[in-house]
């Protein structure tokens, strides 16, 4: 399954390479909604009956592994705990300054609303569900095949943004792993989507790179934080 993982996404790559440099004549968010669309199927295609597991926990404990049951408790923390990375910013901008703020808009059109819960459930749902079931749910392995695909597929955005969508990504995995539930962390990443650029004005120029290191490793020490202080214990597991 790990290999079907890896395919798939070399075939989602290869999809947009060739929408965006062919003569298609396509523009970037006509490319962008096919990709997001591939990427949607693709999940479909590999999770097939596990799309139960989005709404109901596993029935009998050999499915309950590591990544794959949920509880309602721990989808509640990485409801809430899923908009921290937002500290992460806030942090870096009273250490230098180079992070200001802004407030908030009074409303957010909701037609924003819609576009970041979609993007964020298939997000999720291929980089997230998909990964843990191909992978088994745990190990070093899962996080750097998830970790090296948001890279990727935030890539033509720039390699310091990539960065950033990658370290965000294994974050919003430990919180997957940890036992939540892709939807309630698909809420808490839409969320996050929404306020996080309208909120901070992160630093441009030579700055970038030194913000985008800093936010990966911010996000990697937060993910190794909730996977050491929520996720299932096997004995949790043996008895799920």
């Amino acid at each position: 399954m790990a290999v079907a993982f890896s395919i798939t996404f070399v075939a989602y790559v290869a999809l947009i390479e060739t929408l965006r440099n062919g003569v298609f004549g396509l523009s970037g968010f006509e490319v962008t909604v096919i990709g997001h669309v591939a990427l949607l199927l693709a999940a479909v295609a590999l999770l097939r009956s596990d799309l139960a597991l989005l709404v109901r926990r596993p029935r009998q404990s050999p499915d309950a592994r590591l990544g794959a049951d949920w509880t309602v408790g721990r989808s509640f923390a990485a409801l809430l705990l899923g908009p921290l990375v937002l500290m992460i910013p806030l942090v870096y901008g009273a250490v230098t300054g180079a992070v200001t703020l802004s407030a908030l808009p009074k409303t957010i059109a909701a037609e924003q609303i819609a576009a970041a819960l979609a993007v964020s459930f298939v997000l999720n749902l291929f980089f997230r569900e998909t990964a843990v079931k191909c992978f088994g749910g745990r190990g070093l392995a899962l996080f750097l095949a998830s970790g090296l695909a948001c890279f990727i597929y935030a890539l033509p955005q720039g390699p310091w943004t990539a960065l950033i969508v990658a370290g965000s990504g294994i974050y919003y995995l430990a919180l997957r792993v940890s036992g939540g539930n892709m939807l309630a962390i698909t809420l808490a990443q839409a969320a996050t989507m929404l306020i996080g650029p309208q909120l901070f004005g992160l630093p441009g120029g030579a700055e970038f790179p030194r913000y985008a290191i800093w936010f990966t490793v911010a996000a990697i020490a937060m993910s190794l934080t909730v996977l050491s202080t929520l996720a299932p214990k096997q004995s949790e597991l043996r008895y799920a």
